[in-house]
């Protein structure tokens, strides 16, 4: 019996272990979103910048349309980086609830509270993919319908 318990303990510290890194590697890729995010916003603000301080670029339709895209995925962008609610694991609490208690019990415990802080926090990773991939798209159509609409007047 005790060799049952002891692969049990084994099989719940994989998991625990498992559970960690993925909640940790999670947590980096919601950092690298966010520094997704800060890019791109930097980069269409240098082009608007840019834009309304060369004053030789034709305005045309097509143009403005260009503009609004990239004007958009700015929007989007900040959007996109504002943080979220995250769930992170509660180390004191986790502390005063197995402070006293067995090994499995204390394992099984933090195990859970890191798992359901990953179920949270993949949702918001999910929403951050979203919008970065739709912050890029708006961006990139934007910069070629701009270049588009001063190819079409010369």
């Amino acid at each position: 019996m005790e060799k049952d318990e002891n692969n049990h303990i084994k099989n719940i510290e994989f998991l625990h272990n498992i559970s960690r890194e993925k909640y940790n590697f999670l947590m980096d890729n919601i950092d690298k979103l966010d520094q997704k995010f800060t890019t791109l916003f930097s980069v269409n603000v240098i082009i608007i910048s840019i834009i309304f301080s060369l004053n030789v670029i034709k305005q045309t339709a097509l143009f403005f349309m260009g503009l609004t895209l990239i004007i958009v995925a700015v929007i989007i962008a900040v959007i996109g980086y504002i943080p979220k609610v995250f769930r992170d694991v509660a180390i004191d609490k986790l502390w005063e609830k197995n402070y006293n208690t067995d090994y499995k019990t204390t394992i099984e415990s933090i195990t859970s509270a890191i798992i359901e802080a990953y179920k949270t926090n993949k949702n918001v990773q999910d929403i951050k993919s979203e919008r970065v991939i739709l912050a890029f798209v708006f961006s990139l159509s934007g910069i070629v319908i701009i270049v588009l609409s001063q190819i079409i007047i010369c």
